[in-house]
């Protein structure tokens, strides 16, 4: 195995090389175009006064020495597509004649910075499988410094596959309307699927050779691979709620105020930390959109989150496809929302097929979010109790930071882990009222352990209540004042059935005390369910929970606090 250099070494065979960089991505992404509009666009390289990065990729080369060798001739699109259709030895031999071309060509090139581009993964036009052309001898001679690999949105992917300069996804011409959407349907999974694979292999070859390998969006700015690349600064992922954020509507009248206004501050934090850190931003990828209408997957999908910001992408790796943020998967007379009320048993088995692409887009979510987390030294999260809802996809991401940090396994890409929690006290009440609220009425309404002549007129808690129960948190003793003081307010009793459960006849006295223990019981209950708020505060290096977020103030004291940890 060789030993790998920093950046600032000079390796002897590479004269004047000081950074070989490795850039994956499944088919679809064109990585090697975002480069080259980052290489010859992106101010740092103007501002440093530094040459821009020679971009280098592997399919190039290859398809120009098979077309030299078989007599090809069209465009170098039209010679890929035909290798793609030749016997894999065949296809082995030319990446690995073409990678040593690479291999030359950066060794005489006078640049600082290489950028090395290739496809991990395959899909072979004929056998239509997934195949790996990898020499791990070959690449490991290249001393690459880290491996970065694209990602896009399957459905933008899908899009750029099914346009006619590729061999993969031709149109459809057949006149079978559900023949269609059946294909589109698999086409949208084998990207998925394709994707899965082209991570798994990057991160193996980087195993391999023993050097970090980092997740990145399309749509990050430029300044994410910039900070990551070039520049020292602390990787950081941004973890906030989405799923009860996003808009379910195109129509913004449809669109609730509060959400948009915390979409809104959610885009203007990212764009702030981008500044500071290597900010890796969970909606750069955004799938998981596609519509339910009267509990009924339909074709048409639920807008993008932030989609003008796509529009007219700028300094970012993202190209634009023909596809808007709430577009539909295909056009007929069922894509409109209303058509789904009253469908046949074909419509309805099209829906099953979607609701199980949307559940396997649903487990690369988690899987893909646990990477992000992985690859960071800091989890930065944001109001994970967005109006006394918690976020189950931020608990998860907590949940997978504590593991990392917890373990004594060594870390993928190293460094100490911080966690910094931002949950301001208003959403916690909200959250508090809930939990204490909902075990009240299940216990009223579902266990009937608690009876309440006046339910139906309960409209909970005070707001004067809400501070005492909110102070008392999670102390036992004085939540047993609370919850008799509560029922005796608003008239809530012991249930025949509880008398029941306790062996005591109704409705006598309690001589031996029986009745607090299912008071004890309801108490133990609601401290299960704010559990998760001791456990993000204890585990979070900092938990602000002001009311009014200062994004300096507290990115000075994760600088502060991060800085202290490293000196020790």
């Amino acid at each position: 195995m060789p030993v790998f250099l920093g950046a600032e070494c000079l390796a002897k065979e590479f004269k004047i090389i000081k950074m070989n960089i490795i850039f994956t991505g499944q088919s679809g992404l064109d990585v090697a175009g975002a480069l080259s509009r980052y290489s010859n666009d992106c101010n740092y390289f103007h501002y440093k006064s530094m040459p821009s990065p020679r971009i280098l990729k592997i399919e190039d080369v290859m398809a120009e020495l098979y077309a030299k060798q078989m007599h090809v001739y069209g465009q170098n699109r039209q010679r890929w597509q035909q290798f793609l259709r030749e016997p894999y030895s065949v296809q082995s031999f030319y990446w690995e004649k073409a990678f040593e071309c690479v291999l030359e060509k950066a060794s005489k090139d006078e640049s600082d910075i290489c950028f090395i581009n290739f496809h991990a993964v395959y899909y072979h036009r004929k056998t239509q499988e997934y195949i790996s052309l990898l020499r791990v001898r070959l690449i490991e001679k290249l001393r690459p410094l880290k491996i970065v690999t694209f990602i896009d949105d399957i459905y933008d992917v899908w899009d750029r596959l099914s346009a006619s300069d590729y061999d993969i996804f031709w149109p459809i011409a057949e006149n079978d309307e559900v023949y269609k959407k059946i294909t589109v349907l698999r086409q949208l999974g084998l990207v998925l699927d394709w994707r899965e694979k082209e991570i798994m292999m990057s991160r193996f070859l980087a195993k391999e050779l023993s050097v970090d390998h980092f997740l990145l969006a399309m749509k990050h700015p430029w300044e994410t691979l910039t900070s990551l690349l070039f520049e020292n600064k602390k990787r950081l992922y941004l973890s906030h709620p989405i799923s009860k954020v996003r808009p379910l509507d195109s129509n913004p009248n449809h669109d609730d105020v509060d959400k948009k206004k915390l979409r809104h501050e959610i885009t203007a934090l990212g764009n702030r930390l981008c500044k500071e850190y290597a900010a890796f931003l969970p909606t750069t990828i955004d799938e998981f959109r596609l519509r339910q209408v009267a509990g009924v997957f339909c074709s048409k999908l639920n807008p993008r989150w932030e989609q003008h910001i796509y529009d007219h992408p700028e300094n970012v790796f993202y190209a634009k496809t023909r596809l808007n943020g709430d577009d539909c998967l295909w056009e007929d007379a069922d894509s409109g929302d209303s058509q789904y009320r009253d469908f046949n048993e074909i419509e309805k088995g099209i829906s099953y097929l979607i609701q199980s692409l949307n559940s396997s887009i649903g487990a690369q979510v988690s899987s893909r979010d646990y990477k992000l987390v992985e690859q960071s030294e800091i989890l930065f999260v944001y109001r994970p109790f967005y109006m006394g809802n918690s976020s189950g996809g931020v608990a998860e991401e907590i949940k997978y930071h504590n593991i990392l940090t917890r373990s004594s396994a060594p870390r993928e890409n190293g460094r100490i882990k911080y966690m910094f929690v931002y949950c301001p006290k208003n959403d916690l009440k909200i959250y508090v009222k809930r939990q204490f609220e909902g075990v009240l009425e299940k216990w009223v309404q579902e266990d009937e352990l608690f009876y309440c002549a006046k339910w139906y007129d309960f409209n909970g808690i005070t707001a004067e209540e809400l501070d005492r129960l909110y102070d008392i948190f999670d102390n036992e003793g004085l939540l047993m004042g609370f919850l008799n003081d509560v029922m005796v307010k608003y008239d809530v009793k012991l249930s025949q059935k509880a008398y029941d459960t306790l062996g005591v006849d109704y409705p006598l006295s309690d001589p031996e005390g029986k009745f607090s223990e299912i008071k004890r019981d309801f108490i133990q209950k609601y401290i299960n369910c704010i559990n998760v708020v001791s456990e993000y505060r204890s585990s979070a290096d900092i938990f602000d929970d002001s009311d009014e977020f200062d994004v300096n103030g507290i990115i000075s004291l994760m600088k502060t606090l991060t800085n202290k940890k490293e000196e020790k």
